[in-house]
């Protein structure tokens, strides 16, 4: 999984002319650019913005999203302020919790968006190396400080966490990632 936002934004009018002007573009990136580089607007020779562009008496100045690589879906007429706005958080994740965002929330824009704010607000924990639930659930123990608590009174081996984690599992708020990543949604 990459943590970039890649958008193919194509010309709509040479388009339903038939022809195919577009680019690609990696965000965040300025809409003015985006829109200079596919023929739909201009600089005049005094670099003021034009935001059309005039060819044979056709006016050019519609523009779509026509594909994409994102870990969500991204629509025709997207907010590019908006996919840039993502971008810029996306930069700063690590692959697991855009996958445990999809995985959780869905991949619609919004569910990002509210997927973000719950691995902020800690309602979103992930337990690193844990081949199965029994070692998420001696982890959640451990961290929580109930093992130490437990273990005053018996050996920590008498412990079933087998049977912990398979409880744990079953109220669903538990699962797994690539590599031995679990993740837990609070909620």
């Amino acid at each position: 999984m990459t943590n970039e936002i890649k958008i193919y934004v194509a010309n709509l009018g040479k388009y339903n002319e038939g022809e195919s002007v577009g680019e690609w573009f990696t965000l965040p990136v300025d809409l003015e650019e985006i829109r200079v580089a596919i023929g739909v607007a201009h600089y005049d020779e005094d670099e003021n913005f034009i935001p059309y562009v005039e060819e044979n008496g056709v006016t050019y100045e519609e523009w779509a999203i026509h594909d994409y690589e994102a870990p969500f879906s991204i629509s025709e007429y997207a907010s590019i302020e908006k996919l840039n706005e993502i971008a810029e958080l996306i930069e700063d994740r690590e692959d697991h919790e855009i996958e445990a965002i999809s995985e959780i929330f869905g991949t619609d824009l919004s569910d990002f968006e509210k997927g973000f704010g719950a691995i902020d607000d800690g309602e979103v924990r992930f337990y690193f190396d844990c081949v199965s639930m029994k070692d998420v659930a001696y982890e959640i123990y451990e961290q929580t400080g109930e093992l130490a608590e437990i273990t005053k009174h018996i050996d920590e081996f008498y412990i079933d966490f087998d049977a912990i984690g398979r409880d744990m599992s079953i109220n669903g708020s538990f699962f797994e990632l690539n590599n031995n990543v679990w993740v837990q949604y609070i909620n």
